[in-house]
Parts: C-alpha cells; structure tokens; sequence
C-alpha cells in the first residue's frame, strides 16, 4: 500500500517520496524521479552532442548575464573602466580570496560558480570587473587598478 505523499515514477514505477522528484513551476513536482530523469538527460546529450552543447552554451551564458546584472546593479558593464562586452566580464572575488573560496565551496568555476552563488541568494562583497581589470588589480602590490593609476611613460 503506497505511503500518503508518495509518487511514482513514470519511468522506473518506483513508489518514491516527492524529495526525489525534481521540482515544477507553482506547488508541482516532475513526473520522472531524479535518477530517471538524469539518466534521459544524459542520454539526450549522448545522442545528440551539438543541440545539446548550444543548449548548455545558451544556458551557462544565462547565468552568466544574471550574476553580471545582479552584482553591477543592472549596468552590465566593468565596475572599474567601463567595458560592456560580456565575453570579457568576470566577477572580482571579495579580498581577492576566489581561490579560497572556490576550495571551501568544492572548486567550483565559471557557470558552476554561478549556480553556487544563486543558490545563496547573491551573497555580497562581489564586484563586475574585466579581465584586465581584474588581472591587473591582483598583480598590483597595492591591489589598485592599472586604470586607476597615472600612466608610467608618458
């Protein structure tokens, strides 16, 4: 006899409570158990390996444009000099510590990274920079942009 609040699983008819289903728009919850839907998913992405590398692009940039968007206050563009291409957008970890944060959290790096910070609700202390302002901060002893400086020839 089936447990109250117990599905089953169009796939592999197990009888599963609804923590194993993925979750729907509104109070729903998918049809297919999670492993049966990962199991689809990867076999989707076998059989058809360039729709689902544009998907995932398409989705990773998604993310992408959600987290510049968030942490720029809607600007989309390098907190420091103004770049607006996205290609070139990173994000500027606080203290520059990314790389001990993203060991504490399990490495996670780019879209994955972003998945993470979502997932906490946008934590604050980030910033939008571009590569080469980022790159450029960090290998400044006084962690001040190149930008920010005066030229050293002039």
């Amino acid at each position: 006899m089936p447990s109250i609040g117990n599905r089953q699983c169009i796939s592999c008819r197990l009888l599963l409570p609804p923590s194993d289903f993925y979750p729907r728009r509104g109070s729903r919850v998918d049809n297919c158990c999670r492993k049966c839907t990962l199991r689809k998913s990867r076999a989707y992405a076998k059989a058809n390996p360039v729709r689902y590398k544009a998907w995932q692009r398409k989705y990773e940039q998604s993310l992408k444009l959600e987290m510049v968007a968030h942490y720029s206050d809607g600007a989309n563009k390098c907190d420091c000099c103004g770049e607006e291409r996205l290609e070139f957008l990173t994000l500027d970890h606080p203290d520059n510590k990314g790389g001990e944060e993203r060991r504490r959290l399990g490495k996670p790096t780019g879209a994955g990274f972003y998945r993470v910070l979502r997932k906490l609700d946008y934590p604050p202390g980030y910033k939008i920079l571009c590569y080469n302002c980022n790159c450029g901060r960090a290998r400044q002893p006084d962690k001040v942009c190149p930008h920010k400086k005066p030229p050293l020839h002039q």
